[in-house]
């Protein structure tokens, strides 16, 4: 198979247009849950939606922070709960380059690393472990991680062109050879990624567009603010119009039968008058949205 040249992309890229880095570009990796409180990365939605509508093969990754076994579960958990539906051709990747990580004993740091994949694993999604060279070399256990795949950074220069190749035990996933790379369609820099492997095959049990599931292009507003508080499940307790904006003149996404159950990572809009906008992820006969439900009419689950 021919060599794919991709981007992995998060928040800190801003507003891509997709058009534009889909004329240059094979694939995209893009951040998907963030930080300790397992949030979702404000970009995410956009930017998913964005890199699918143009045909992009994608995949997702995380940065880990866990130092528990249980803290890698709950991170596997937020990562599945956001992908549901959407297919990853390009994996789901465990971003381990932490330094709360590094200082752990070596088997624990496996354990960790371990129960993330498994996790992913049982969901359904192909899985692998993202790191530098140092890292492969002098912090994971890779030979107790060796049955999964490896995506591997390696700079020289940086500066925006490839240098030297990493070196792994067995088959490279890819590399990522930049973090100082131009795309068009990218304001600033990107990471500059190479995959030697053809995407994984799709799960049996996942068939394209994901279980029979599919995406609502529509776009939506960004949430303006962000309260861990907030995240968590819901239902609606009345037929509840799904809106691009928070407020009743946004425009109607979809209607949210009664007992839907709906997703909020955090991200929420206050209005003037001090109403709660909540930015909820909800499917509704088969096909998943994204957009603004007021919180008067969501109840915890």
């Amino acid at each position: 198979m021919a060599d794919r040249y991709g981007i992995d992309v998060s928040r800190w890229q801003g507003d891509i247009q997709w058009a534009k880095v889909a004329q240059n570009k094979d694939f995209a990796i893009i951040r998907c849950t963030s930080g300790r409180s397992n949030a979702l990365d404000s970009k995410f939605p956009a930017n998913l939606r964005g890199a699918l509508a143009q045909g992009l093969p994608v995949g997702v990754y995380r940065y880990g922070y866990a130092t528990t076994v249980a803290a890698a579960k709950a991170e596997a958990a937020a990562v599945l709960d956001a992908i549901d539906g959407y297919d990853m051709l390009c994996g789901v990747w465990y971003d381990a380059e932490d330094a709360s990580q590094r200082a752990l004993p070596r088997a624990t740091l496996t354990a960790i690393v371990k129960a993330f994949c498994e996790a992913v694993t049982a969901g359904g999604y192909p899985v692998g472990i993202y790191c530098n060279q140092d890292w492969y070399d002098n912090v994971l256990d890779t030979d107790a991680l060796g049955k999964y795949p490896f995506w591997v950074a390696r700079y020289g220069k940086n500066d925006g062109k490839m240098h030297t190749k990493p070196r792994v035990d067995g088959d490279l996933w890819g590399w990522q050879y930049t973090s100082r790379g131009r795309v068009s369609g990218i304001s600033g820099n990107v990471d500059l990624d190479v995959m030697y492997a053809a995407y994984h095959d799709q799960p049996a049990s996942r068939p394209t567009p994901g279980s029979g599931v599919t995406v609502d292009g529509s776009k939506t507003d960004y949430a303006q603010s962000f309260d861990k508080g907030y995240a968590g499940a819901y239902a609606t307790t009345a037929d509840l119009h799904l809106r691009a904006g928070a407020g009743t003149a946004k425009k109607s996404l979809t209607v949210l039968p009664k007992g839907t159950a709906a997703r909020c990572y955090g991200y929420y809009t206050r209005q003037s008058d001090g109403t709660v906008w909540l930015y909820v992820v909800a499917t509704v006969k088969g096909v998943k949205y994204t957009g603004f439900c007021s919180k008067r009419y969501l109840k915890r689950v």
